[in-house]
């Protein structure tokens, strides 16, 4: 019989059928039962079932339960960009922009949560197409890793139409208790996308950069992109946030930068 494992609510992975987790005595009583011979088992079965399922939803609602606690101790606003022009009477700009900084660990590095939007608004007569964000980093910089993948939010998605925020985020962070910290991620906006229902992609993966590619199925005369991403680093360092709306033949680059607190 295969494995399936899942992370209980203290943190730690765990087997299906373990003694140790509290779901084991059920899993017991289903091996234990014949299906011919018992309906009880059908009843046991989809009891589990239900109970696996909202297990599920609870912990991707609130993938930080399984890191230590660790709270921002400074949030501050960062300046826009200048607006843009896209086309004739359409224009872009990235707009509030907030970065977050935790505490220092041992090794004197900290998370930081950067957040911004990009708000862009086609000419008359055209609609948005795409849209690209990338967070560029300095050497001494890096992104997180959340669930073994980089912590850069939205994640890939075919449709953003229901693509709430989470609540909160785990990263890998070394703190006196574990090797992950349990961060908020929700703050500044509560959807990644308003305004049409684009595909979501990362178009590229480097060490030095997170980007985000939006797809509109339907164009768009306007819409408002948010982005966040969590970062590894010391301080000091001054982070460009770059975007670029295209909508028809044209397409017009923004850009603003932020100092990371130290």
């Amino acid at each position: 019989m295969l494995a399936m494992h899942c992370r209980d609510p203290r943190g730690r992975a765990a087997a299906w059928g373990d003694a140790t987790t509290p779901w084991a005595a059920a899993i017991r009583e289903i091996r234990g039962l014949s299906f011919r011979h018992s309906p009880r088992a059908a009843v046991v079965v989809v009891v589990v079932g239900l109970v696996v399922t909202l297990i599920a939803i609870l912990l991707s609602r609130d993938p930080g339960g399984s890191g230590e606690d660790v709270s921002y101790k400074s949030e501050a606003e960062f300046r826009d960009s200048p607006t843009v022009a896209l086309g004739k009477g359409g224009q872009a700009q990235i707009v509030g922009g907030v970065i977050s900084e935790t505490p220092d660990n041992d090794f004197k590095d900290r998370i930081y949560r950067v957040e911004a939007s990009l708000r862009a608004r086609a000419a008359p007569g055209t609609r948005i197409t795409s849209t690209t964000c990338q967070v560029r980093l300095p050497k001494g910089v890096e992104v997180g890793i959340s669930d073994g993948r980089a912590a850069g939010f939205p994640r890939p998605l075919e449709d953003t139409a229901d693509d709430a925020i989470k609540e909160a985020a785990s990263v890998d962070f070394e703190t006196e208790e574990a090797t992950k910290a349990a961060v908020e991620l929700r703050n500044a906006f509560f959807k990644y996308v308003v305004g049409g229902n684009p595909s979501v992609s990362w178009p590229s993966v480097a060490e030095n950069q997170q980007s985000w590619l939006w797809r509109y199925s339907e164009p768009v005369p306007k819409t408002r992109d948010n982005f966040a991403v969590l970062l590894i680093a010391n301080g000091g360092q001054t982070v460009t946030l770059a975007c670029t709306p295209k909508a028809g033949s044209q397409g017009a680059e923004v850009q603003t930068s932020v100092k990371l607190p130290d």
